[in-house]
């Protein structure tokens, strides 16, 4: 799913949950082979809506949810009138996940600040949204007026195939297969469920630890190759290593930075660095990397080694 679709439905639902003009509720309905279904219910009070996205800039709020709506075919919103007598936004997004992609797409979603570890048995993650915002939902947060010492939270369901044995959360009374969490919008919350008996919150933590490491690599040279005039040629070989990219970090200072630091990114353990200046003294940065269970980059710590180009 876009990201841009998910700032809108998630994100604008954070900043109006937090005025206390919005109620949401997510819920992962996971089937017995992996697969699972994932629907989004958020309901804005329209007034309170259209005056933040006015303050914001937005003449038509409205255009927002239209925007959303067009470009994710999953998502749907109407204008309903409760109880209350006030109108509401009901926003709406419903997506089937396949097997195998359970972790991710349940980062996509609820994972603000952490990867949630996910699989037909077990949901495990720490969820803190203030880690996951963005800067332009920040943004939007300050405009907000709210009370730090009050409690907001989004309802979050987990429905498994089999009974939940084991949970941080509260497991239905109705129905044992569910259970649900209170995601606090003010600190962290560690949810955790399982129907396996023998699984637990710190096996789970070990498992997420070991799938998450990345040895670090090994240089075995670094040699110039060749001098041309004022320029020379490097030749950087690693010691191989399966599954993994290399992400290689050059520059004549020895305190890198983003900005006087050169990159280079492959999956070959032989790289080749061409116009490097002659005279200089280049230092050299080498940290291995791969996409985890949540589809994300996890990173090895760095080896380092220098190298003078001689004129």
């Amino acid at each position: 799913m876009k990201r841009v679709t998910k700032i809108t439905a998630l994100m604008l639902m954070i900043v109006m949950v937090f005025t206390g003009c919005a109620t949401a509720e997510l819920t992962t309905k996971i089937n017995n082979d992996g697969s699972a279904k994932m629907t989004e219910i958020v309901e804005i009070e329209k007034t309170a809506f259209d005056s933040t996205y006015k303050n914001l800039g937005y003449t038509n709020p409205e255009e927002i949810l239209k925007m959303s709506a067009a470009e994710d075919p999953n998502m749907k919103y109407n204008l309903i009138k409760k109880d209350d007598g006030k109108e509401y936004y009901q926003i709406y997004t419903e997506e089937n996940v396949s097997a195998g992609k359970l972790s991710e797409t349940l980062t996509t979603y609820v994972g603000t600040g952490s990867d949630i570890y996910a699989t037909k048995d077990t949901v495990y993650g720490v969820v803190d949204f203030s880690a996951g915002m963005a800067e332009e939902d920040m943004g939007a947060m300050a405009m907000m007026s709210y009370n730090p010492n009050s409690v907001y939270t989004i309802k979050y369901i987990v429905e498994f195939s089999a009974p939940v044995v084991s949970s941080t959360g509260v497991i239905a009374t109705d129905n044992p297969n569910k259970v649900t969490f209170n995601l606090s919008m003010n600190k962290k919350t560690v949810i955790f469920a399982t129907t396996d008996k023998n699984q637990t919150a710190d096996k789970v933590k070990n498992t997420i630890k070991k799938l998450n490491q990345v040895k670090k690599p090994k240089i075995k040279s670094l040699k110039v190759k060749k001098i041309t005039g004022k320029k020379g040629t490097v030749v950087l070989k690693l010691k191989k290593a399966k599954g993994i990219h290399y992400e290689i970090t050059y520059s004549t200072k020895k305190k890198m930075t983003e900005s006087n630091s050169k990159y280079k990114y492959t999956k070959k353990p032989t790289v080749t660095i061409k116009k490097l200046k002659a005279g200089k003294k280049y230092y050299f940065k080498v940290r291995t990397y791969k996409t985890n269970f949540a589809g994300r980059e996890v990173y090895s710590k760095a080896v380092k080694k220098n190298i003078k180009i001689a004129k």
